[in-house]
Order: structure tokens, then sequence, then C-alpha cells
């Protein structure tokens, strides 16, 4: 009887004691939404009308005969090479401004501190090149990259996606710099931590696609609305933030459960 009241009373305390509030939030969001979901024609049935079906089965059926030609077969590695060429370009630029800021930035390196206070000049260039990495470092590179993605194409999501597949085929997914500033060094060394890392970046590795695919629709689809793909894109994104933010706190919980459950029972 005992061992009851206590697992009846831990499931009472896993309940969220602000779902009214989060609720009420989630009305006032919807309705303060709806607005803009009217003024940009936000219709999503229209995708299942006879002429969209017709357009997405056209689409659709290009897969099942890629195109072999000489000449599509020159643009694909062309442009191919152009996106190893867009990410060493990349790197090479990002090296020539970290490693001058990095060399501002360290008070170490300042001659003038050597003899106590630094002076005026060099105080005010390091703060300015570290308030510039910090700015740089809050904003995740996969976001920067995302939006270059919205800007310039399909070159760069392709880019984006390579790097996030060869993250994991080196077993180091790109995950891993976010997630170890935010776990003590135990919880990073566990074989846990490596597994929902692993996680997260499918998942990504998964919006990435769907967000190339909403770019292709809407190049090569023109009957589509244009929202739709904006749709698709944002929608993948954001739940790929919100993923890389429940999946970690789901796992925690899946795997302390087991370990509270015979005390309770006790």
């Amino acid at each position: 009887m005992q061992s009851g009241t206590a697992v009846a009373a831990g499931h009472a305390g896993e309940r969220d004691p602000a779902w009214r509030g989060r609720l009420a939030w989630l009305a006032i969001g919807l309705l303060a939404l709806w607005p803009m979901l009217v003024l940009t024609e936000f219709r999503p049935w229209q995708m299942l009308d006879a002429r969209s079906l017709r357009v997405t089965g056209r689409f659709l059926q290009g897969f099942a005969r890629p195109a072999m030609d000489p000449e599509f077969l020159a643009v694909v590695a062309r442009e191919t090479w152009r996106t190893v060429a867009i990410a060493t370009a990349g790197i090479s630029l990002a090296l020539l401004l970290a490693v001058p800021m990095a060399w501002v930035a360290t008070a170490a390196l300042s001659v003038s501190s050597l003899a106590g206070r630094m002076a005026a000049v060099p105080f005010v260039a390091r703060q300015a090149a570290r308030a510039a990495m910090v700015a740089l470092r809050t904003v995740p590179e996969l976001v920067w990259a995302l939006v270059f993605v919205r800007v310039v194409g399909l070159g760069p999501g392709a880019g984006v996606l390579a790097i996030a597949l060869l993250s994991l085929a080196i077993g180091r997914p790109f995950t891993l710099q976010y997630a170890r500033e935010m776990v003590d060094s135990e919880t990073a060394q566990s074989s846990g931590f490596m597994a929902a890392n692993y996680v997260i970046t499918w998942a990504w590795v998964l919006a990435f696609l769907l967000m190339i695919l909403a770019n292709a629709l809407l190049i090569y689809v023109p009957g589509l609305p244009l929202w739709s793909g904006l749709a698709i894109a944002f929608a993948a994104r954001n739940t790929a933030i919100y993923f890389s933010r429940w999946y970690p706190g789901y796992r925690k919980a899946k795997l302390v459960a087991p370990a509270a459950a015979p005390s309770r029972c006790s």
C-alpha cells in the first residue's frame, strides 16, 4: 500500500504544474499568428487538389528516371566541385580572420600587460575582438549556414548536408561541440552522450534534406505556391531545433526511470 502511494505521488510530481499557462500562451500565439497566415495565403488544402497532385506526381516521376546524359552529369560534376571550392574558401577565410582575432583577444600576448595594467588602446582592441567573437559564437555556425542556404540556394545546402554526413562518418557528430559546452565532463565522456548526439545529428540531416527538397520544389515545380516551400523549410528547421532541446532531457529521464523504480517500490 505504501509503495503504491509512493508510485502515485511520483507520477503526480511528474505533471507539469504550469500547463495551464503554457496552454494559454499557445492559444495567444495561435491567435497572433492567424492574421499572418491569412496575409501569406496559407492554404495547405490546395496541395491536395487535382492540379497540385498532378504537378507533384510529375515531379516525383522524375526521380524514377534520373537524367544520365553527359551534359547533365557534367553540370553535376561542376556544381559538386564548386561546393568543395566554397567549403575550402570558407575554411581559409575563417583561418585568416580567426588567427588575428585570437591574437588580439589574448591578454597574455599583449606587451603592455607585462608591466602591469594593459594600456588603453590594446585594452579597447582586445575587448572589441572578444565582443565580436562572442557575438559570432552566440549564433551557431549551422544557423549562419541555414541563412545563407535561404539566400543563395541549393549549392551551400548540399555543402552543409555533406558536412553533417561527414561528421557522422568519422564518428564526430557536429552537435558535439555545442553539447559539450552544456554538460559536465563526466557526462560528456559517457556512451549515452555520444549516442544522443548521433540521434540529434541525424535529425538535423533529415531537416537539411527537407529544406533542400523545399528549395527544389520551388525551383522545379512553378505551380506550387511560394509559401509551401517556405513552410516546409521553416517547419524542418524549427522541428530540428525543438528536437535538439527536447531529446537530451527525454533520454536522461528514460535512463533515470529504471534506476528510480526499485527505490519507489521499496
